[in-house]
C-alpha cells in the first residue's frame, strides 16, 4: 500500500496501517536524526518522540510536501529541540578517533549547513 493510503487509512484510526506507514518511514528519518544530532542514543529517543508527533497530527498532514517531506518537517523540529551544542574540534585534538572528529566537525556546522551534509551525504537527496 502506498504511503498517502497507509496514511489515510491511519488517520481513519487504523493502527496497523499507522504502524506500516511508520515503519516504512523509519529508516530514513534515524539516519536524519543521527547525522543532526550525532550519536544513536540521541537519534532513537528523538525518533521515538517523531513517531509520537506524526500519529497526533496525522489530520495535519500537508499533502503538497508529500508523506515524506511531512515526516521530515517533523523530524527537522524534534532536530532543532534537540540538537546538541558541540565545540568545533581542533587539529590539536589528537586524542579523538577519525569518526570522533568527524561526527563533531559535522555537529559544529550551522543546523542548515549540517542537514545540507546529511541530505547529500548520509541519505542521497
Amino acid at each position: 500500500m502506498s504511503e498517502e493510503r497507509l496514511l489515510r487509512s491511519a488517520s481513519r484510526g487504523n493502527v496497523d496501517a499507522l504502524e506500516e506507514l511508520i515503519t516504512g518511514l523509519a529508516p530514513e528519518l534515524y539516519t536524519y536524526l543521527h547525522g543532526m544530532l550525532g550519536d544513536e542514543y540521541s537519534a532513537a529517543e528523538a525518533l521515538e518522540e517523531v513517531c509520537v508527533r506524526l500519529a497526533r497530527s496525522l489530520d495535519r498532514y500537508d499533502r503538497e510536501s508529500g508523506v515524506t517531506g511531512w515526516a521530515v518537517q517533523v523530524a527537522r523540529r524534534v532536530a532543532a529541540d534537540a540538537a546538541p551544542e558541540v565545540p568545533p574540534p581542533g587539529p590539536w585534538d589528537r586524542e579523538t578517533s577519525g569518526e570522533d572528529w568527524a561526527r563533531r566537525s559535522l555537529l559544529s556546522l550551522s543546523v542548515a549547513d549540517r542537514e545540507l551534509v546529511v541530505c547529500r551525504e548520509l541519505l542521497d537527496w
